[in-house]
């Protein structure tokens, strides 16, 4: 850690000032950098990779994800690499076909399936179009800090020069086994432990070529057969994504026999075999069993953490890349009026974080539920039956995934209660499993609706010791240290508002008044987010936030 004095005395011609550092420069951190960028903010990304550059990744890209590609200016780079566009979202299980179509925003109506290696490319050229400085080949090795805030970072370039970057913000975009995490003592409070892996192949699709192949290259496609999800997504290059989401113990298989289990996954599953028939495999088999969902605290003294590096979900509902855009976005837009006032910037920082979480608790519950691997059960039969028959719930479900729609609007409790009632009156209903289904499913959704009431209170759901640290307060005595020894025992949660301060909250930026404008701005979509943290009356600092 670096103190202030030694700070100033470092200062050298290998220093220099910016108004955000930004690690990692996916889609996360294009997404922060053009958003600051277009607010005239001098913003430097630095990133290992050099670009182009693949990384792993189911790379599903639903409706709302398009959106935020068309709000970043990046829509028409991304869609000059060839990706059809994806109208139709089709799945498929117990016999049945369900096909929805979205509901347009902002004149969107498709998906797509990019590579990754086109896909960042386009960000990074957009993140340089907007004004952003995007350093390739840098390696971040310390955090920075002056007087309990992050003030910057240390990396070495591609030459193996150190240098420094000094920041009033510094931002940790660099994924879910984020350095930036640990070197700012932020650390996973809250986890879901995934029952799925997941393993894939790039192909050749002979339809790509074809004029008559539009049919077949239209759709976001899922076949559920026992306890795998086989899933198929049209891509550039004339190519698709073939991919399995097995029980992740199946994933040690995989590995020591790619190809006869890959022969083993495709003959079990009718639909994606009639669908692979004809292509050819391109490159060696992809496949990870670590898919954990979590959350990490994600804001503090100076700094946040966005995209995977702040919250992971299970990529079984595949949302990484559309909140990775969405939350960059918002994070520039949310920090950049407020750089030059530090205690502002912090609370809108920590306004953001919960405004983030309000809006990613649906989908991660959501994950929870379809990790599990069981066939399909008598529930999930009913809503299977009802949506191949009814194409407005079969467009509900296809907004579902484009985030227009919360998964509690789709799977409303009366919609439940009438699946249970069909299920349990087929003849050889399994009552006593339907009923242990049933209560699993209420569980799961009165625990959201229970979080996302702790996120309107204004703290974090699930945070636990970490609010005992000062961390929901933003008090100017707390200096966030890359490691820090836990409490013996957990601590009851506080409500955030100011009797975690120093002081009085300082003068706003020029047009605001309140700190709530932090989770409503102008523009946005709502979607429900928590008010920002309220002022109240000073008192003195507890001693168990001293570090």
């Amino acid at each position: 850690m670096v103190s202030s004095e030694e700070g100033r005395s470092s200062m050298s011609q290998s220093t220099e000032v910016v108004d955000v550092v930004v690690v990692g420069a996916r889609p996360a951190g294009t997404a922060t950098a053009i958003a600051l960028a277009r607010r005239g903010r001098r913003v430097v990304a630095l990133d290992r990779a050099s670009f182009p550059s693949d990384t792993l990744s189911t790379h599903v890209l639903f409706a709302g994800c398009v959106v935020e590609l068309h709000r970043s200016g990046a829509l028409e780079r991304v869609l000059e690499t060839g990706a059809p566009k994806l109208p139709a979202v089709q799945l498929s299980a117990a016999g049945h076909d369900v096909r929805g179509h979205y509901t347009p925003v902002d004149g969107i109506d498709y998906g797509l399936c990019v590579r990754r290696i086109g896909l960042d490319m386009a960000l990074v050229e957009t993140a340089r179009a907007a004004g952003a400085e995007v350093r390739e080949r840098c390696t971040v090795t310390e955090v920075l800090w002056e007087g309990g805030r992050a003030a910057g970072v240390r990396y070495t370039d591609p030459d193996g020069a150190s240098r420094e970057l000094r920041a009033r913000l510094v931002v940790g975009a660099d994924g879910r086994r984020s350095q930036m995490a640990q070197l700012l003592g932020s650390d996973v409070y809250r986890t879901a432990e995934n029952g799925r892996g997941l393993a894939f192949h790039y192909v050749r699709d002979p339809w790509a070529g074809d004029p008559e192949g539009a049919a077949h290259r239209d759709s976001i496609t899922q076949w559920r057969v026992g306890d795998t999800l086989g899933m198929f997504f049209p891509t550039d290059q004339e190519g698709g994504l073939a991919l399995f989401m097995p029980p992740k113990e199946d994933i040690s298989r995989f590995r020591k026999d790619a190809d006869g289990v890959w022969a083993e996954k495709v003959a079990s599953n009718p639909g994606l075999r009639r669908r692979l028939a004809g292509t050819e495999r391109e490159g060696k088999l992809r496949s990870t069993a670590d898919v954990e969902a979590f959350f990490r605290v994600s804001s503090g003294a100076g700094w946040a953490l966005v995209g995977d590096a702040g919250h992971f979900k299970d990529p079984v509902v595949a949302q990484g890349i559309r909140d990775a855009l969405r939350f960059g976005r918002r994070l520039g837009e949310t920090a950049a009026e407020a750089l030059d006032h530090p205690e502002w910037l912090d609370r809108r920082l920590f306004a953001w974080e919960l405004e983030r979480d309000a809006e990613c608790l649906p989908s991660f519950y959501l994950g929870r539920k379809h990790t599990r691997t069981h066939p399909v059960s008598q529930l999930e039969q009913e809503f299977f039956r009802e949506a191949a028959d009814d194409p407005r719930l079969a467009q509900e479900l296809a907004d579902v995934f484009a985030r227009t729609r919360k998964p509690q609007q789709l799977f409303r409790l009366d919609r439940q209660l009438r699946w249970f009632a069909k299920a349990a009156l087929r003849r050889g209903a399994d009552r006593g499993a339907l009923v242990r289904e049933a209560v699993e499913e209420l569980r799961l959704d009165a625990r959201m609706q229970w979080d996302l009431a702790v996120l309107r209170s204004g703290r974090r759901a699930g945070g636990g010791t970490w609010n005992r640290w000062g961390r929901n307060g933003w008090s100017p005595r707390v200096a966030l240290r890359p490691a820090r020894p836990a409490p013996s025992a957990p601590v009851r949660q506080r409500p955030v508002d100011a009797s975690w301060n120093a002081g009085a909250d300082p003068a706003p930026p020029a047009g605001e008044t309140t700190p709530a404008a932090a989770s409503s701005p102008p523009g946005s979509a709502g979607d429900g987010a928590p008010p920002a943290p309220r002022p109240a009356r000073r008192r003195k600092q507890p001693a168990t936030t001293a570090a």
